[in-house]
């Protein structure tokens, strides 16, 4: 028996003796003629692609050897499901990879659609945690689902275009992981728990499992029958056992990979039940995956009201948080959390949004993600101006210390207050173009500018310590990036302390 078999075998185990189920039946592995497999996968060993936040500068996550990884990357919403929210089309996973390649990104979002069907209610969503059972029939027009199996596939060599819940997910994200590309999993979508909550045409409650009308088990999140599913974002249900079940069985499929990131919830509700439902998940996880040997980050995403407090003041491995401000002035990310703020949560598909957003909150200390409104056809004007310079601050990344580098709002030190200093690397980022002025350390310093519209650099002349006033060679947004030729100072370089001491 293959460990993934033995996993699955005691899970069935746990669930008959915890939910008092007796008719549980492991889901036939349904082996089909694979198109990849796992074999075929090209990467690093595994393990050394795993995150854990950095010792160094708790704003980024590190991999085993230290390294810092910056992240950023996109997505749309179809990478995992077919037809999800009442699409017309099926996912396409390797467009998602390529447009990834295209721009420089690193990390994709797996979206979910818990409903049965899509806000648009145009055809169900394909794949789903549960098999259906044989009986009907669900509000979506086919059989009623049955909570007590998963459609699990065959997890030793999954294909990508399964049709099976487990074995698709497992192959997307080892797909990814043979291009370099981290993967965020979505584990709840909570506009799939309304009828006309946030957006009067949702419906997708009516869809939902776990609506009883749609399982076979008796499962009822709505309790309080009033026609939403709001209480599946609290504790102590009936439901609850079904919850758990569906996590132990999601990291029985992917928590052995390296590149996998868990989110618990698209922008939940802001009330106290189910914040503490949501703390409770990242410590399930965190459990479970220890008693496997994992240890794969967990976060939280902004909630529906923006309440970033509660994000911060979690015990999440990384956030994302929300409002309008992030996107023209995004504050300073908190020198102890990994944020990877993301545009679905600050000004999503507005047509325009700031071409100058990527760089601003790069410098703020920021990791990036950017939801494709124009979906994978050809971005238009504005989007391809901000998937283009979210690839320029990953190439940045790259070429500086992140581990010491810590964003710099002080205008004595930054005028522009849009920069991130290190001991040996400065980069400075010029919204307006024009001139910025530099407290420079001991040494020489090299100068180079870099125009994010049209991607040229220009060397600038080499400037020493002090105060500098350094102008940008050409107009327009600029960006100026230094590195330190000079012999280092004899003691240790320290963030300034008003630069970490600070929340925002």
């Amino acid at each position: 028996m293959s460990l993934i078999s033995a996993r699955f075998t005691g899970l069935v185990f746990f669930l008959s003796l915890t939910l008092g189920i007796d008719h549980i039946l492991p889901v036939p592995l349904q082996v089909q003629e694979p198109t990849w497999t796992e074999a075929q996968a090209q990467g690093p060993p595994m393990g050394t692609m795993l995150l854990q936040k950095s010792l160094l500068n708790g704003r980024y996550f590190a991999t085993p050897d230290g390294r810092i990884r910056y992240l950023n990357g996109g997505y749309e919403g179809s990478e995992f499901q077919d037809y999800v929210f009442g699409g017309s089309t099926t996912s396409d996973f390797q467009t998602a990879l390529d447009m990834l390649s295209i721009h420089g990104g690193n990390l994709l979002r797996l979206w979910t659609s818990e409903s049965g069907r899509g806000s648009q209610a145009v055809k169900g969503a394909m794949q789903m945690p549960w098999v259906r059972s044989a009986v009907c029939c669900a509000a979506d027009g086919d059989n009623k689902f049955d909570l007590s199996r998963f459609d699990v596939g065959n997890l030793t060599s999954p294909e990508i275009n399964s049709v099976h819940y487990f074995e698709r997910m497992r192959a997307r994200v080892i797909a990814a992981r043979a291009e370099g590309v981290y993967v965020s999993i979505m584990l709840w979508h909570s506009f799939g728990w309304e009828n006309g909550g946030r957006i009067p045409s949702n419906r997708s409650w009516a869809a939902h499992p776990f609506n009883s009308r749609n399982n076979i088990n008796g499962v009822n999140g709505d309790p309080d029958g009033d026609g939403q599913g709001l209480e599946l974002g609290s504790l102590g249900q009936a439901f609850t056992p079904y919850q758990e079940a569906y996590v132990r069985q999601l990291i029985d499929a992917v928590g052995d990979l390296d590149n996998v990131l868990y989110e618990i919830c698209n922008e939940c509700y802001d009330d106290p039940e189910t914040n503490a439902w949501q703390q409770y998940f990242m410590e399930f996880i965190r459990t479970y995956e220890g008693a496997q040997g994992y240890r794969n980050p967990v976060g939280l995403t902004s909630l529906q009201n923006f309440n970033n407090h509660v994000l911060a003041n979690s015990s999440a491995d990384f956030i994302s948080p929300g409002g309008p401000t992030y996107e023209q002035k995004p504050p300073v990310a908190m020198h102890d959390q990994v944020s990877i703020l993301d545009m679905d949560h600050v000004a999503p598909c507005t047509g325009s949004n700031d071409p100058q957003w990527p760089w601003k909150a790069f410098a703020r200390g920021h990791n990036l993600w950017y939801i494709y409104c124009q979906g994978y056809g050809k971005p238009n004007g504005s989007e391809a101006a901000i998937l283009d310079r979210m690839g320029q601050t990953r190439t940045y990344a790259g070429r500086m210390s992140l581990a010491d580098s810590v964003p710099e709002t002080n205008p004595s030190v930054c005028s522009t207050r849009y920069c991130l200093m290190g001991p040996d690397s400065i980069l400075g980022v010029l919204p307006d173009g024009g001139s910025i002025t530099l407290e420079l350390r001991a040494g020489t310093w090299s100068v180079e500018w870099f125009d994010p519209a049209s991607g040229n650099t220009t060397v600038g002349s080499p400037v020493r310590e002090g105060s500098r006033e350094l102008a940008a060679p050409f107009l327009g947004e600029a960006v100026v990036f230094l590195v330190r030729n000079g012999a280092p100072p004899s003691g240790p370089w320290q963030a300034p302390a008003y630069a970490v001491a600070g929340k925002r």
